[in-house]
């Protein structure tokens, strides 16, 4: 942290290399003195060098930066950068950015808006997310299709969000979704996925009491053991060695367990 101080100094240089190497380096020390820096190399030409700023920035996790990747993301010249320059925003904690990510939720950006809605927790967004989530009554999505697949990531931004909100109670939603032999099994991983991060003691039992009925099929088992990896419990541990010691547990459950 002592390098702090003598890299802030240089951050402004009129030396380009000189401003980036110092600007990188106070970010990488996590200091938020590197935004106006990482703001500059961000707007440059050069591309990869703006992507890797808008990665610190997004490290960092400032609200310093706010105001100057909102301005960004409205400039057209930017367009290469937005979903950088959204999941950025995300980790500002600044909530006024809220209805701006919002927006982008009915752009080419859905799951770089999705989740930096989730990042910065902002809760007007959480029930519009979970709305998206349910597969249309009237559409099949076993098979992948070109028509559906526009749908399908939008769909899928939206139930991986809930797992980055952290909030057990989008486990319905997701749980529909798994046991759905009418959608799309790479969405259904998904949903297991999400689950297991949001998974609470109560919805680690119900999971555990799906994985055993007799009434659900092979496949949505399958997803539900991928919840169990992802949220080990002190709660559950006697019902989850009860699966790794009887014999007759399928062998994915029981090395999930």
């Amino acid at each position: 942290p002592r390098a702090a101080d003598p890299l802030a100094q240089y951050v402004s240089a009129e030396d380009e290399e000189l401003s980036q190497e110092a600007s990188f380096g106070l970010a990488e020390l996590g200091d938020g003195r590197a935004v106006p820096g990482l703001l500059r190399l961000a707007r440059g030409l050069d591309l990869t060098v703006g992507r890797e700023a808008l990665a610190k920035i997004q490290r960092l996790g400032v609200p310093d930066a706010a105001d100057g990747l909102v301005e960004m993301l409205a400039d057209e010249q930017f367009l290469g950068r937005r979903a950088n320059l959204l999941r950025a925003l995300g980790t500002t904690g600044a909530t006024h950015v809220g209805p701006v990510l919002e927006r982008h939720l009915e752009g080419d950006d859905v799951a770089s808006a999705a989740m930096a809605l989730a990042a910065l927790d902002y809760d007007p967004a959480y029930a519009r997310l979970l709305r998206m989530i349910p597969r249309p009554r009237d559409a099949d999505f076993s098979t992948p299709t070109v028509a559906n697949e526009m749908a399908f990531m939008n769909r899928t931004a939206a139930a991986r969000a809930p797992g980055r909100y952290g909030r057990p109670d989008a486990a319905e939603a997701l749980m529909t979704i798994i046991e759905d032999p009418l959608d799309d099994r790479r969405l259904r991983l998904d949903a297991g996925l999400a689950l297991g991060a949001i998974a609470d003691e109560e919805t680690l039992r119900q999971i555990l009491g799906r994985i055993h009925a007799e009434d659900l099929d092979e496949v949505a088992k399958r997803y539900y053991v991928t919840a169990l990896w992802q949220n080990p419990s002190r709660e559950i541990s006697s019902d989850l060695m009860e699966l790794v010691l009887d014999t007759n547990t399928p062998p994915d459950v029981r090395r999930a367990a």
